[in-house]
Order: structure tokens, then C-alpha cells, then sequence
């Protein structure tokens, strides 16, 4: 028999907040690894292109212009991916808080069913006695 209490209903929410931050907190991981895994092949696509030889002054005043084109995107890439990690930081403390607020309620409930039984196994054992009590005498006078 499963012990209902009032805090049920807190607990399944507590529990669903918990797991929509788990969520998030999913979603920001895997926004900062793909960021930083943009960065990197900018980087890669950087390496390649200065690796290549220029044979005129065109050839490498057009390499010039693009490498310190993909430079700046590795700029804005990184940044980005430096917001990423602070928001996948502010997720975790969500994620954080929402765990103990969750688990205090899950502890609370816990405790009031545990509270709950001790009540319920009182009353029956007085009941039992009671009833004992009444065996007894029946006993006694027959």
C-alpha cells in the first residue's frame, strides 16, 4: 500500500523542474562542445591555408586577406563558444539548485511517510491488543 501525502504533489514537481534543468543543461553542453568544435576546424581550415605556397604577390596578398578573414572568425567562434560555456554554468547551477530542492522535498516526504507508518503500526498493535484483551476475557469466562 503505497502511503499518499500532500507533499506528492510538490515532489512531482520539484522532480519535473529537475528534470526540464537536466534538459537544459544537456542542451548547453552540447552547445559549447559544438562551438568549441567550430573553433577548431577554423583553426584546421587556418593550418591548411598556410601551408599552401603563393607564387605572386596576388596569390598571397589574397591568402593574407583570408587568413586574417578566418582569424576573425576564430575571434567571434571563440567568444561565442565563452558564452556558451557561461550559460552551460548558469545551467548547472540550475540543474544544482533544482537537485537539492528536489531531494529536501523527496527527504520531507520520505520522512512524513516514515511518520505515517510508525502511526498506522501503532493503531494496530493497540487494535491487536485490544483485541487480545477481549480474547482474554472471553477466555476467563467460559
Amino acid at each position: 500500500m503505497a502511503i499518499t501525502t500532500r507533499l506528492d504533489a510538490v515532489v512531482r514537481y520539484r522532480e519535473q523542474r529537475e528534470k526540464d534543468a537536466q534538459v537544459a543543461f544537456a542542451a548547453a553542453a552540447a552547445k559549447v562542445r559544438a562551438a568549441w568544435a567550430r573553433v577548431e576546424a577554423l583553426r584546421d581550415e587556418l593550418e591548411r591555408q598556410s601551408g599552401t605556397p603563393r607564387r605572386t604577390v596576388d596569390e598571397w596578398e589574397i591568402a593574407q586577406g583570408s587568413a586574417l578573414r578566418l582569424q576573425r572568425r576564430i575571434e567571434e567562434e571563440t567568444a561565442r563558444a565563452r558564452d556558451a560555456e557561461r550559460e552551460e554554468r548558469a545551467a548547472r547551477t540550475i540543474l544544482e539548485t533544482a537537485h537539492r530542492e528536489a531531494e529536501a522535498v523527496r527527504r520531507a516526504a520520505e520522512a512524513r511517510r516514515a511518520a505515517i507508518r510508525l502511526e498506522l503500526e501503532k493503531a494496530e498493535r493497540k487494535e491487536l491488543d485490544a483485541f487480545g484483551q477481549l480474547l482474554h476475557v472471553r477466555r476467563r469466562s467460559e
